[in-house]
């Protein structure tokens, strides 16, 4: 059964989830924060379900990387900056989209990434690639890329992705472990400070125990 229908407590194990907008209550970090949404939600990081990890930390701290209230985290100043999330243990997620969340501020906002999966945190697929710092190559809709970068620039703003699931026919069906968004240009301030306070997963679930 899906996360997305339904009302009430699930009992069975999930098998995809859906979304629906952004930072609903469908996605799987929220899941495994809310234990399957059987308790209030808690940082899915402060109580183990998930581990946050980062390049590096610059201001904040890294489970709020997985929480879902916009403040002030970000990296140091170093190139291919990332945050990223280790499921757990067992766990694999085949996404279909993911969400992220800009701080809450309108400076150093992340323009140019790539969102990878790994199953060792060592080698990474990447799994959707997004370049707004400028125009990207082919790109015929400036009035699009206009509006795409000033969502982005919002203070606080989330914006929902989605994963071209053509990329699975290259490299498998049998989801990830870790995920990560790595920042792949400057950002909006010409630096590399990676600035991000928020992030949620969408997709199938191919393996583990949730939660």
């Amino acid at each position: 059964m899906s996360i997305a229908s339904g009302g009430g407590l699930l009992q069975e194990r999930p098998t995809e989830f859906i979304y629906e907008y952004d930072f609903d209550e469908n996605g799987a970090l929220y899941f495994l924060g809310s234990f399957g949404k059987k308790r209030l939600w808690q940082n899915p990081h402060q109580i183990g379900q998930v581990q946050s990890f980062a390049s590096s930390i610059g201001a904040g701290t890294v489970d709020l990387f997985v929480g879902r209230v916009a403040t002030n985290s970000r990296t140091q100043n170093e190139p291919f900056s990332y945050f990223g999330v280790d499921l757990g243990e067992g766990r694999a997620l085949l996404p279909t989209c993911y969400t992220i969340r800009n701080r809450n501020s309108t400076t150093h906002v992340l323009m140019n990434w790539h969102f990878e999966g790994s199953n060792d945190k060592v080698n990474w697929v990447i799994l959707d690639r997004r370049i707004y710092l400028t125009n990207p190559a082919g790109s015929t809709n400036d009035a699009d890329l206009e509006e795409e970068q000033k969502l982005l620039k919002q203070k606080g703003a989330a914006s929902t992705w989605g994963v071209d699931t053509d990329v699975y026919r290259e490299v498998g069906f049998e989801g990830y472990r870790f995920f990560r968004i790595i920042q792949v240009g400057k950002n909006s301030s010409g630096s590399d400070n990676l600035a991000l306070s928020g992030f949620e997963l969408y997709g199938k679930v191919s393996a583990g125990r949730w939660p």
